[in-house]
């Protein structure tokens, strides 16, 4: 991450008031947050009584040179926390390599409380030991881990909306009507909720956050938004929510940014008109059916249904294939460009792809449909393509290092197409192409991990068979002394 990534959403500058009162700023669970950032994200309360104890600990015996290591990192951990309302963060940020590679300041937390627990341990020792001689020690003890106990679940439980199970996990009217449509299906196609956050939020606000009547989100579930598609075996076009490669969230967004497709129009007679580059985007990534609380507008979709929740699903007229070939490319000289390309007016996603490197189609390439899914899965892809001309085969699926291709059985380059697409040239005629998710990073941690397993069992096993052959060399010393 640049800096200002990675120092955003830092903890407030008078969070440390938290610790001791952990709705100072408000409660999300009643929509009464008023403070900057994001409430779970620097929510650091240990309870009043370890604070309390930990700061007993810190005064009697600031002395200890591990109280003075606790604290001391305590402090550090949360100046670190605070992002960019000190110079702490900004100082470790460029001194300590790799700190470019963490997001979310506010995660120092972790430490922070760790110490406040150690250090809260400590100082229940000092009480235990003054009360010892009065034989209160056990229940001094008792009492505080009771009342601990009892703070966090009434406070932490606030934070853990709980509905009706089976209410929450029932199908939903749109399920029912994407997995019916999938049944008829002879490809692949995804589907897409339109602006998926912003009605969330919106959802959010008029329940009055999540400690009183669920049934708004209960019916937000036929929304399917990213991550519900999980319940039904769904393809969603941004798929996961949050944690996704730069490259994945620069066009579908996430809660550092909007990405393409936010706001994907404006309300306009009661109608939400799409924007043409949102609908060019659900086109080229495979998307058939739109969902959306209100009817929308635009020329290359039409209404299919409504969901007995009352979502309105639309269907795109001319999706593209999960792949495809192209006949040409453009070249973009960094992903920037390649975005602002990917949504220009002159661009045909069917005729040419977007590409950030130098590649040299075979002369005579020209586009075709003529590909099919032999074996689709989440690890592997194999495809059947009939060519009658060169040309750069698409796949509306996202790139990663890890994935490792084959031509005919002959591994072939992958290119980054189209921002986050993997792309393959070929040749005419009929080829057998085949896309493995193998990474190097999970070779690599599974011989690491051999290797500790082994470092391990080393560590226990040796000193035991050590231990049984002293008996036995001790005996065979003896005899050969007596022979």
């Amino acid at each position: 991450f640049p800096y200002e990534q990675a120092a955003a959403f830092p903890a407030a500058a008078g969070s440390a008031l938290t610790f001791l009162i952990p709705y100072w700023n408000g409660d999300p669970a009643t929509d009464t947050f008023r403070g900057s950032g994001l409430f779970w994200e620097q929510y650091g309360y240990v309870g009043l009584l370890p604070f309390l104890l930990a700061i007993a600990a810190v005064v009697v015996r600031r002395r200890d040179p591990v109280v003075r290591f606790l604290a001391g990192g305590a402090v550090v951990a949360h100046l670190l926390a605070l992002g960019g309302n000190t110079p702490v963060f900004a100082i470790a940020f460029h001194a300590i390599p790799g700190m470019s590679h963490f997001r979310f300041p506010t995660r120092f937390l972790v430490f922070v409380e760790l110490a406040l627990a150690l250090l809260a341990g400590l100082g229940l020792d000092l009480v235990a030991e003054r009360l010892r001689a009065r034989n209160l020690a056990g229940a001094a003890v008792a009492f505080v881990l009771g009342i601990t106990a009892a703070d966090l679940w009434a406070h932490q439980m606030r934070q853990v909306p709980q509905a009706d199970w089976s209410a929450w996990t029932a199908p939903t009217g749109t399920e029912r009507f994407l997995e019916q449509r999938r049944a008829e299906a002879s490809e692949p196609w995804r589907y897409h909720s339109l602006d998926a956050q912003w009605v969330h939020a919106q959802t959010f606000h008029a329940a009055h956050g999540w400690a009183g009547d669920l049934a708004p989100y209960v019916w937000l579930r036929a929304l399917l938004q990213p991550s519900f598609n999980l319940l039904g075996e769904l393809e969603s076009a941004d798929g996961y929510a949050n944690l996704v490669p730069r490259h994945y969230e620069s066009v579908w967004g996430s809660e550092k940014e909007p990405g393409l497709v936010i706001p994907s129009g404006r309300s306009e007679g009661g109608e939400w008109r799409l924007r043409p580059e949102v609908l060019k985007c659900l086109r080229l990534f495979n998307v058939r059916y739109v969902l959306a609380p209100w009817p929308v507008s635009s020329p290359g979709i039409a209404p299919a249904t409504r969901s007995a929740e009352g979502i309105h699903v639309h269907e795109v007229l001319d999706p593209l294939p999960r792949a495809f070939v192209v006949g040409g490319t453009r070249r973009a000289a960094d992903a920037g460009e390649a975005l602002r390309l990917l949504v220009a007016p002159d661009f045909d996603p069917a005729a040419e792809a977007i590409v950030t490197d130098d590649v040299a189609l075979p002369p005579g390439s020209g586009a075709s449909r003529s590909v099919s899914f032999a074996r689709p899965s989440t690890t592997s892809v194999e495809l059947r393509a009939v060519l009658d001309r060169p040309g750069l085969l698409v796949v509306s699926e996202g790139t990663h290092p890890g994935w490792r291709a084959t031509v005919d059985g002959i591994a072939a380059p992958i290119l980054r197409v189209n921002v986050m697409m993997r792309g393959v040239v070929l040749t005419a005629g009929a080829h057998r192409v085949t896309f493995e998710f193998r990474p190097r990073s999970v070779e690599i941690g599974a011989l690491a991990s051999l290797a500790g397993l082994t470092l391990l069992a080393a560590v226990l096993v040796v000193p035991r068979l050590r231990r049984h052959a002293e008996p036995v060399q001790s005996m065979l010393a003896t005899t050969t002394r007596s022979a």
